[in-house]
């Protein structure tokens, strides 16, 4: 349309002044997970890992949670495959362990191979059309080492028949 208000008529031909349709895509990855723990889940019998961070994803495309373990420290997630996949359902709230701290931290339990041996984990945040979070700049999207245990102890033994055992002189019991 020009200043006097006239307009071309549309041209529809393949070189014509019409494209489309035109659709928008989202190739723009989530703000990554910052501020991951991971500890010992307590009264357990180990193989499961507590794994929570701070900043939860409020996104309107938000889909998933990606959770990644590794025996090696993590600095990029190249080679690794997600252990757990966690929706906002699927997380949980972690109570501060500090007593004074109100800082609100999400997580999940992650089971583990083995007791006893270093793991580390990484948090992505994947939106509605699979673009997932990089690791935070500054590490915060890691943590670890750290190693399951069984801390519960075994049962009590509740009744011990012991028996001097004759003509040892008190040297052997039975």
């Amino acid at each position: 349309m020009d200043s006097a208000g006239n307009e071309s008529p549309i041209n529809t031909l393949k070189s014509g002044s019409t494209f489309g349709p035109i659709q928008a895509i989202d190739n723009i990855p989530p703000d990554p997970v910052t501020i991951v723990s991971a500890v010992d889940k307590p009264d357990d019998q180990g193989k499961t890992i507590i794994v929570s961070w701070t900043n939860p994803n409020h996104a309107e495309d938000f889909n998933h949670y990606a959770i990644y373990s590794s025996s090696e420290p993590i600095t990029s997630l190249k080679g690794l495959k997600p252990v757990l996949l966690a929706t906002k359902r699927d997380v949980i709230d972690i109570p501060a362990t500090d007593g004074i701290s109100d800082l609100h931290q999400i997580g999940v339990y992650v089971t583990i191979s083995a007791n006893g041996a270093n793991f580390y984990f990484a948090v992505t945040a994947v939106d509605k059309e699979g673009n997932e979070s990089v690791l935070d700049n500054s590490g915060g999207s890691v943590a670890g080492p750290v190693k399951a245990k069984d801390d519960i102890p075994p049962k009590s033994v509740f009744l011990i028949d012991v028996v001097d055992a004759p003509d040892d002189d008190g040297g052997l019991s039975t």
